[in-house]
């Protein structure tokens, strides 16, 4: 086990084993305890800099550690948890996903979960980011204080969601696809839409926002410009097309 722990790529390892029995299907390896510090003095010398890097790392310590491995990285790394950073969108950083894990844990201090509860009440209204309604994520915070974060958005989003469509749409470069670039929007409403079901005055504006931004879609895909045939190509492409099609409509003539 020490010369694979030892030798095997980074990668691998993020892929292969676990430390301490993390639950996680197909694992082929299950690093012990007396193991641990190897591991942690491999993991010290990814280059987390990189993004790639640094998500492979929140994804391991967040689905393939147990929490005996966990204290001990955080008490070699005691910057660590003040590093993790909340941003949108909550359901694609990596940071949200070990802030859970730590939370699930009994590790994350009380001044880190707060931060990042203000943080994700923030996203909810600013972008919007429905992602505090996942269940994990919802497990950041208090009953009270998702409650609370409900009302705000019922009391602070719907009733401005036209500002929110035209920010967007200010924001929108003409190089994005329109049905795309919209997307993260439409689903943070939908979401909010079935959270909401029950209020007949959200669904109506919710309905309402959606449709809205739909015209706005069809509106931009209007402007894109036809792909230009600056070297003909288009014109014998369907003069080619035409001609096959001639031979053969002759071909099952019988002569």
């Amino acid at each position: 086990m020490d010369k694979y722990l030892t030798g095997a790529p980074l990668d691998k390892l993020f892929e292969e084993v676990s430390c301490g029995n993390a639950g996680v299907k197909g694992e082929k390896v299950i690093v012990p305890l007396d193991r641990y510090d190897g591991v942690m003095t491999r993991l010290e010398s990814f280059d987390t800099k990189k993004w790639h890097n640094k998500l492979a790392l929140h994804r391991f310590l967040s689905y393939r550690c147990d929490r005996e491995f966990i204290v001990r990285y955080i008490a070699r790394n005691p910057e660590f948890i003040s590093n993790l950073s909340v941003r949108a969108y909550l359901y694609a950083v990596s940071d949200v996903d070990v802030l859970v894990r730590l939370h699930e844990f009994g590790l994350l201090p009380e001044s880190e979960r707060l931060r990042a509860v203000a943080t994700i009440r923030e996203l909810a209204i600013d972008i919007p980011d429905s992602g505090f309604l996942r269940e994990e994520i919802r497990g950041l915070m208090t009953h009270e204080e998702f409650i609370h974060l409900l009302e705000h958005v019922q009391t602070t989003l719907l009733p401005n969601l036209d500002r929110h469509i035209e920010q967007w749409r200010y924001n929108y470069n003409s190089d994005d696809d329109p049905e795309i670039y919209f997307d993260d929007l439409k689903s943070a409403l939908q979401d909010y839409g079935k959270e909401f079901e029950e209020n007949e005055n959200a669904v109506e504006r919710i309905t309402k926002a959606l449709a809205d931004i739909d015209l706005l879609i069809e509106e931009l895909q209007s402007e894109i410009p036809e792909k230009s045939d600056e070297d003909g190509s288009l014109g014998r492409r369907a003069q080619e097309e035409a001609q096959n099609s001639a031979r053969s409509i002759f071909d099952d003539v019988d002569m």
